[in-house]
């Protein structure tokens, strides 16, 4: 069986660390994107299973990454995304980023365990598109 491949973009190269030993835990392999940009070159070389985005990363625009994702850069049936937010007190923005195709949140600071379930949310919500 083929190991699931996740893409962490987050811009502080301790937390793309953590949460990577978090998912291979799970058994989940990861690489780092410090940005949006870099996440968006890793979509045509990398078969990614699970994108991970920092809401707060400096040089990312979530909401365009979201877009990009969902118009299909990483294929015509994207993957499952989570998004790391400080911001999930705000409604309304916790609103966009469903809108605009999170399959998960997770507030920060978070522990591993909420990263692991927020991995579990996310794959059962693409099983049940799917």
């Amino acid at each position: 069986m083929a190991l699931l491949r996740a893409l962490i973009v987050e811009d502080q190269t301790c937390m793309r660390i953590y949460m990577r030993a978090v998912l291979r835990a799970c058994g989940i392999d990861a690489i780092g994107a410090p940005d949006g940009a870099c996440a968006l070159e890793c979509a045509s070389p990398h078969a990614i299973d699970l994108i991970l985005i920092d809401a707060e990363a400096r040089k990312t625009n979530v909401l365009d990454l979201l877009g990009c994702i969902a118009s299909g850069t990483f294929g015509l049936r994207p993957p499952p995304v989570i998004v790391c937010t400080a911001r999930l007190h705000d409604t309304l923005y916790v609103h966009r980023l469903r809108r605009a195709g999170t399959a998960s949140l997770i507030g920060k600071p978070f522990r591993p365990g909420d990263l692991v379930e927020a991995v579990r949310t996310a794959f059962e919500r693409l099983d049940a598109v799917g």
